[in-house]
């Protein structure tokens, strides 16, 4: 990433580069593309679920809407005690995705519930969780969208804030400045190290 070179002090946020908050980088397209991908995602498992013949594909697909959906579309004891036990591990392979970097653990308890409810399904499922976790994922992501607007904008606001401060406040303290002593001048004399060193001999 280039920065500027600043010829002079005091004024280093006036022309000089200054490193962008997540609402300000160029990474908003990119954004923007990984939430078109998920929802291409989730249509194309909602129309398996709908046009498909096998119970075990179709709750299969259901599943990758969201992880441990395609459970309650089986909606036997089994199923429902595996998404229980699913939404309890949800934080916690999120907390190793991001303590350890473990993204392949959130991935596994995704798709690993998908097969999950193939194996699981019988020779009918629930109807209804098609339309349900449909309008749950759209939903969730509204709301994630939303929020994320929320905090972009007042990140915004306290850029600014800083925008207006930071400049006049670097600029206050390089005219305060002391100049540095003279090279020696803050040295012990003679008289004062020998008293110095007869405190610590005695």
């Amino acid at each position: 990433m280039a920065t500027t070179q600043i010829p002079k002090p005091g004024h280093a946020y006036e022309n000089g580069h200054v490193e962008k908050f997540r609402f300000e980088k160029e990474g908003k397209t990119q954004e923007q593309s990984h939430q078109k991908g998920w929802a291409k995602f989730d249509l194309n498992g909602l129309w398996c679920f709908q046009n498909l013949q096998s119970p075990a594909a179709r709750a299969a697909a259901l599943g990758l809407l969201f992880p441990g959906a395609g459970l309650i579309a089986v909606g036997n004891i089994p199923a429902t005690i595996a998404f229980v036990l699913t939404l309890i591990g949800i934080p916690i392979t999120l907390f190793v995705w991001f303590a350890m970097g473990g993204v392949l653990f959130p991935l596994l308890l995704w798709f690993g519930t998908a097969l999950l409810a193939a194996a699981l399904a019988g020779n009918s499922l629930v109807e209804q969780s098609g339309l349900f976790w449909g309008a749950s994922c759209i939903a969730m992501v509204s709301w994630a969208v939303w929020k994320s607007s929320k905090i972009n904008a007042q990140g915004k606001i306290t850029q600014q804030r800083r925008n207006q401060w930071l400049p006049a406040k670097v600029k206050e303290q390089a005219d305060q400045a002391i100049a540095a002593p003279t090279p020696g001048s803050r040295e012990l004399d003679l008289h004062t190290l020998r008293f110095v060193q007869h405190m610590v001999e005695r």
